[in-house]
């Protein structure tokens, strides 16, 4: 899993937002409490122009917790905005 993070990070700084989206969804398959993966899937999925998958994955995928962070806040006003312009 660690060799799976250091890619991620490494495409982060490549912004190869597909690739970054594919490998942290296959994390999320086998780890899902992994909140750090969870933010990073989301922008990737922001990136790729998804935000209806954003709002999904927000609203299925995140726990109680989660979903009062601040961060996640912002992901889903934003998904929203992009999903109605």
């Amino acid at each position: 899993m660690t060799e799976k993070y250091n890619d991620i990070k490494k495409l982060q700084s490549k912004k190869e937002f597909q690739k970054i989206e594919a490998l942290a969804l296959n994390i999320l398959s086998t780890c899902n409490e992994f909140t750090e993966i969870k933010i990073i899937y989301i922008e990737a999925l922001l990136e790729n122009n998804k935000p209806n998958d954003t709002l999904i994955f927000i609203k299925n995928k995140l726990s109680q917790d989660e979903l009062k962070l601040d961060c996640f806040k912002y992901y889903e006003a934003k998904a929203h905005y992009f999903n109605y312009n």
